[in-house]
């Protein structure tokens, strides 16, 4: 009776390849009769100059693009470089809370394009009002032009590993340096995530450190970090320091995050402020010894 080889432990967890890419509105427009107007009133023959007009206010633009740069943001914040640009890695362990906050930021994004395509008649009758021979007829898209003008797209791949049965018909030493190129990726995930904590507690360390005063700390700090600590080990690809990250996870809300209150003035106590202190010093310290 032949012995069954024990199964190895498995140091990473499934991992996808992410892509987002978003198209948008263009809000400018460049009127070659005025540039061929200006060269002629100071006697140029010819001219390589651009007028560029701007169809919609920038006010009513610039919420559009604050929200597509909060998809944006999440996207980076969530993912890891896989490529130098473009497609980026995620745990699949993660797959359903980025699908669900991607879904949510882009129903909030058109709800609002639908407000603004809606109210494009409006904006028209403005144009024509106040920019005098400088208005063109179809300057100002239609309502369906506009609306189609976006789109928020999100594709999921999967990684190719050295075991994967699409590599079966490469070489042993291609094989290997794919292997070794995954390591260095999931390394740089691992850091990625690291500094998720790392930025908001070194924000903490620093408005903490004169004891003579109240700390200033920002709802939103505490807010990232508690995401950080709730998420991390749905969002760990790499699973060598599993351990670790939820043992500093717990220790940074129950030593940092449980001692700000935003109703108390000042929002940490003395002894509070000591041991957050002290807490945020150690995670660094194990930060530091994950990166060796």
């Amino acid at each position: 009776m032949t012995k069954k080889k024990a199964s190895k432990k498995k140091t990473t967890h499934g991992a996808v390849l992410v892509n987002l890419s978003v198209r948008q509105f263009g809000n400018e427009k460049t009127d070659a009769s005025i540039v061929q107007e200006v060269a002629k009133s100071h006697n140029a023959t010819f001219s390589k100059d651009r007028y560029l007009k701007q169809i919609l206010p920038p006010a009513v633009m610039g919420k559009i693009k604050n929200q597509i740069s909060t998809i944006r943001a999440y996207h980076y914040r969530v993912t890891a470089p896989w490529f130098d640009r473009g497609i980026r890695m995620m745990a699949a362990g993660f797959i359903i809370p980025y699908q669900e906050a991607i879904n949510s930021l882009i129903s909030d994004l058109n709800a609002y394009i639908d407000d603004v395509a809606s109210s494009l008649k409006k904006y028209d009758a403005e144009a024509q009002r106040t920019r005098g021979t400088l208005y063109q007829a179809g300057d100002i898209p239609s309502k369906a032009e506009f609306k189609t003008a976006f789109n928020v797209k999100i594709e999921l791949l999967p990684i190719p590993m050295e075991d994967d049965f699409r590599v079966d018909y490469i070489t042993n030493t291609t094989k290997k340096e794919l292997k070794a190129n995954n390591k260095i990726r999931f390394d740089r995930q691992t850091q990625h995530l690291i500094s998720l904590a790392q930025d908001p507690l070194l924000r903490l360390q620093t408005s903490m450190a004169n004891l003579e005063r109240s700390p200033k700390i920002h709802g939103t700090t505490i807010d990232g970090l508690n995401w950080w600590c709730d998420n991390i080990d749905s969002l760990l690809v790499d699973r060598k320091h599993e351990k670790l990250f939820k043992k500093l996870a717990n220790r940074i809300q129950r030593e940092v995050t449980n001692g700000y209150d935003p109703e108390s003035k000042p929002k940490y106590d003395p002894e509070a402020i000591e041991g957050a202190l002290s807490c945020i010093k150690e995670v660094f310290e194990e930060f530091e010894c994950i990166k060796i």
